[in-house]
């Protein structure tokens, strides 16, 4: 589903700490496919094949992100 409010050339990033998921949404765009890169990375892609969103379990570990949720 779209996420109402996504402008050309912005990000939307969320972070779930209690679960240590990223959640990248790069294009305001309906999803068509969902793949998995590896066994805790998951990219969706529209009809067209355009990258939409990304998911990144264990963020903070398999990126060396050790303030990644901690501000705010």
């Amino acid at each position: 589903m779209p996420l109402a409010g996504l402008q050309d050339g912005e990000v939307r990033i969320q972070y779930f700490e209690d679960t240590g998921t990223l959640y990248v949404v790069l294009k305001d765009a309906e999803v068509r496919d969902t793949e998995d890169l590896d066994e805790k990375t998951l990219v969706e892609f529209d009809a067209q094949g355009n990258l939409v969103s990304m998911t990144i379990e264990h963020a903070r570990e398999r990126a060396d992100m050790g303030a990644l949720g901690s501000s705010g």
